[in-house]
Parts: C-alpha cells; structure tokens; sequence
C-alpha cells in the first residue's frame, strides 16, 4: 500500500464505505481498488490499463453504461475539467443510496451531490442533484492554409479550445505528396488527421494513448485510421512515409526518446519525421545522434525538427588480415612444399 500514490491510499483506506453491489474503479493506480473489491477497472490512458494486468480493465474516457452501487475514483492524472465530467457521470449512474469515493474536487462534487462528506483526502458523496447534467463538448474552427476546419473538442485533451501555435508551425513545414502513408503520432483532437487525410490527401494513421483523443479523432478525421497505442507498440508491422508529432513537454525524455527511435524503426528509406518541442537542445541532440542529421525552422518560442531516414550505408568487405613479410615467406615456403 505505501507504494501507491496518496490519492490512490486514500480510497484504499475507505473501503469499508462501499455500498454492498455492484463497484467500478475509475483511475486508481494500476488498478489497486478493483484488486481489493473484484471490480472494473476504468482508465482514460492506455498504459494504465495495460500495466494494470487486469483482465477488467476498460480503457475509456467515459463511465461504461451501468448502474453502480458505489463508485471510486481516482482523480489524480485527470484534467480538471474531464474529472469533473467524470463526478457527472458518476451521478447520473448511481444506483439509489448508492456512493461516489472520489479524490475530485470537492466544489466539483458538490455541485452534483447534496450529501459530501470530508474523508481525509477524500470525500464520500451520496444523493445525486436531481439537475445533474452532463457538460456539453465545445467546438470550434481552425483556419489553416486557405481552408477553415471545424473541430468537436472536449474536456480532458492538449489544446482544447483552439489550433495551439507549435502544431500550426509544424503543419506548415511538412513536405507531403498525394498517397503518402502519414502517421499522427499523440493525435489529441485530431486536427493534423484532418488535414492530413481531408486537404493533404494523405493515408493518414492515427495514434495515442488517450482515450478521449482517440474518440474525437475518429469524430474529427472519419478518413484517419484510429489506434490505441503507446507509441509504436500496437502498430509494429507498420511503415510510414511521414511521422508528425507534438510530443508531451510535461513529461520526461523517456517519451520522446522512445518516439524519435521508434519513428527512425517504421519510417521508409528517405521517409520524413517532423517534431515541434520546446526547450529543444536535447532533441535537436538525440534526433541527429539516431538520424545524422536534421534542419531547423524556429519561431515563437517553438522548434521545428525535421529529418529524413536515410539509406543504410552498405557494409564493408572484411578486411583481410594482417600479416608480416616474414609470415607471407613462410606461408610460401610451405605451399612449395606441398
């Protein structure tokens, strides 16, 4: 137990509250309070899911539709306004006197619940509002290269509410014919599936481990392929001929480290991998120590790398071995006496 995170204790240590029938665990660590109570388990990111080992284990941005006796959730890598999409839901699937254990917000709370009540870092929420609503999802329109795109976003994703700068930047270096196999690589909304597939014309693959992502660019860029995937792992057998992505700034190396090499793995010979990072000396480094090479465009704070895969240089003859006059008059000397 003192493995887990605080949040995660502290819905272990209210087990005792659960309302007798059926459970869901929504974010716990691993899975650590469907463990305990024999549940599902609910997770918007994949890796969580996977690395839970659990046969239940959904990977969803939503509650699976049910009627719950008491429901635990786990707050802690939720975005503030998906956890509060979450507590919602959590009230409108309750069964009668059934609880909602959850380390959300309590004014999120509240404004679902009519019954809170404080449990360390934790609070128990019993009687739904009778207004409870689930949020609409916001929309908005992008204009990017002549052409204006609407997109259906929604709580819980990068950018949410608008084209973020890096990508528009990015857009607009990558070199792109007709055909092209293209890769979206952490897609969030889904507004480079878009264009790459609608305007680009491009065979456009789209990948995160974000549940919620995965489902808005299904909804934005109905021509994209959509795939559940922590980076290359579901799409091994896969090669592209451009790779695009903004990665996560919030995390540590690990995840680009593992998209710069995964990327030079599955792109073609001469195939195309475009980033925009900040802070971006150490990409720079690591995209030129796995690809020889690669140009910079930079503006505004941001940094876009671009590097192509180039062919394998062909092997060397191996080098006959070394030898010494005096060696090459025995070695002479013996074949005339044969």
């Amino acid at each position: 137990m003192t493995d887990q995170p605080r949040s995660t204790r502290a819905l272990l240590a209210l087990l005792d509250h659960r309302v007798p029938g059926f459970a869901l665990d929504v974010g716990s660590h691993l899975g650590a309070v469907s463990r305990e109570v024999g549940c599902t388990y609910v997770n918007v990111d994949l890796t969580a899911c996977t690395e839970s080992g659990l046969s239940e284990a959904c990977h969803s941005d939503e509650l699976p539709a049910g009627r719950y006796n008491t429901i635990f959730f786990d707050a802690r890598e939720y975005e503030p306004g998906l956890a509060a999409e979450i507590v919602a839901g959590a009230a409108l699937q309750l069964a009668q006197g059934g609880a909602l254990i959850t380390t959300a917000r309590r004014s999120d709370v509240e404004a679902c619940f009519s019954d809170v009540e404080p449990a360390g870092e934790a609070v128990i929420a019993r009687a739904p509002r009778p207004q409870v609503i689930l949020p609409q999802w916001p929309s908005y329109a992008v204009e990017f290269a002549g052409h204006t795109y609407h997109i259906q976003s929604a709580p819980g994703i990068f950018s949410p509410r608008h084209l973020d700068e890096g990508t528009a930047f990015m857009l607009e270096q990558v070199e792109h014919s007709p055909g092209a196999r293209f890769l979206d690589l952490g897609c969030g909304a889904g507004i480079v599936s878009l264009v790459a597939s609608e305007t680009w014309g491009l065979q456009v693959t789209a990948v995160d481990v974000n549940a919620r992502a995965l489902r808005l660019t299904a909804m934005n860029a109905p021509q994209a392929r959509v795939i559940p995937s922590n980076g290359f792992r579901s799409i091994q057998d896969h090669q592209f001929d451009i790779i695009a992505s903004n990665p996560p700034y919030h995390t540590d190396f690990g995840v680009a480290k593992s998209f710069i090499e995964g990327a030079h793995a599955h792109l073609t010979t001469e195939g195309m991998l475009y980033l925009v990072v900040k802070r971006a000396d150490w990409y720079i480094q690591k995209v030129r120590s796995v690809f020889g090479g690669c140009r910079i465009a930079e503006r505004d704070g941001y940094t876009v790398i671009a590097a192509q895969k180039r062919p394998a240089k062909p092997k060397a003859a191996p080098a006959a071995p070394a030898t010494t006059k005096k060696h090459a008059k025995r070695v002479a000397s013996a074949r005339k006496r044969r």
